[in-house]
C-alpha cells in the first residue's frame, strides 16, 4: 500500500500534508515519529474501511441467497390451497352426473375421455353424438398432495365449437361441487344460465362481455352463518368457465 498524502494532525485532527513539517492550521510541528504514527493511523482505517466493506458484501450476499433459496422453496414445495378430494373422486361423481343427464337425453349422449395426463393436470375431452368441429376440454389442477385445486371447462373461441356442451359440461361440473357441499342450488341453476348467454352472443359481442365472478355459499349447519367455500369464474374473454378455491 503507497503512502497516504494526507495525513490528520495530532493536535488539531484537521487534514494535512504527509510531507508538512508543521500544521498549517495550529502550527503544531510533525516530527518524524509524530509523521509515522499519523501515516499508521491512516493505513490502519483504510485497511478497516476494506474490510468493513468485504463483510457487508458478503452479508449482502448472503441475504440474496437466503431470499432467492425462500423463493425457489415457495415456488415448488409450497402447496396451493386445494378442495378436500382428489382426481379420481371428483370424476366418479362427473361421469355419474354425465351418465344421468344421458339417460335423460339432456345433452345428447355426452362423452368423456381422458386426452393427457402428467404431475399438475390431467386433461379430458368432452364430447356428445352431434358433432362439432372444436373441443371442449375439461381441465383438473392437481396439487403435489393430490388433491385438486381447480377445474376449468375450455373451449377453442376461434374456431366452430359446441356451445351447448360447454354449458351442459359447467352444469355437470357446478352439480358435482354441489355433491360435495361447496355451492347451493342457487348457483348450480345460475351459472349454467350465465354460460348459456353468454355462448348465445355473436362472438364479437361476447369478447367485449366483462368476467364474471360467482362464490359458493353453503350454510354452516352448526353456526347457521354463511360460508364461503369455492370460487367460480365465467371468462368469456379467455374461453373457459373455472372452479377454484378461494385465497
Amino acid at each position: 500500500m503507497s503512502k497516504p498524502k494526507l495525513i490528520e494532525c495530532p493536535s488539531c485532527n484537521k487534514q494535512i500534508s504527509s510531507a508538512a513539517d508543521f500544521c498549517p492550521h495550529c502550527g503544531q510541528p510533525i516530527t518524524e515519529e509524530l509523521r509515522e504514527k499519523a501515516v499508521q493511523k491512516v493505513m490502519d482505517k483504510i485497511a478497516g474501511d476494506a474490510h468493513t466493506t468485504k463483510i457487508t458484501r458478503c452479508g449482502c450476499l448472503l441475504i440474496v441467497s437466503l431470499f432467492a433459496a425462500y423463493v425457489t422453496y415457495s415456488a415448488y414445495f409450497t402447496e396451493t390451497k386445494t378442495f378436500e378430494f382428489n382426481e379420481s373422486q371428483f370424476m366418479s361423481k362427473f361421469l355419474q352426473r354425465i351418465e344421468q343427464n344421458n339417460i335423460r337425453k339432456d345433452y345428447g349422449n355426452m362423452q368423456c375421455i381422458k386426452e393427457s395426463s402428467d404431475k399438475e393436470k390431467t386433461v379430458y375431452k368432452l364430447s356428445r353424438d352431434i358433432k362439432f368441429y372444436g373441443d371442449v376440454k375439461l381441465e383438473i389442477g392437481k396439487a403435489k398432495s393430490g388433491k385438486i385445486h381447480g377445474v376449468s371447462i375450455g373451449y377453442d373461441q376461434k374456431r366452430t365449437y359446441d356451445a351447448a356442451l360447454v354449458v351442459a359440461a359447467t352444469t355437470c361440473v357446478s352439480l358435482v361441487f354441489f355433491d360435495f357441499g361447496l355451492i347451493g342450488m342457487s348457483n348450480v341453476d345460475k351459472i349454467p344460465g350465465v354460460v348459456r348467454n353468454i355462448m348465445s352472443l355473436p362472438q364479437e359481442k361476447r369478447k367485449n362481455q366483462e368476467v364474471q365472478d360467482f362464490m359458493g355459499r353453503t350454510i354452516n349447519k352448526e353456526t347457521g352463518k354463511e360460508t364461503t367455500n369455492i370460487h367460480i369464474k365465467v371468462a368469456p374473454v379467455f374461453s373457459h368457465i373455472s372452479f377454484s378455491m378461494p385465497l
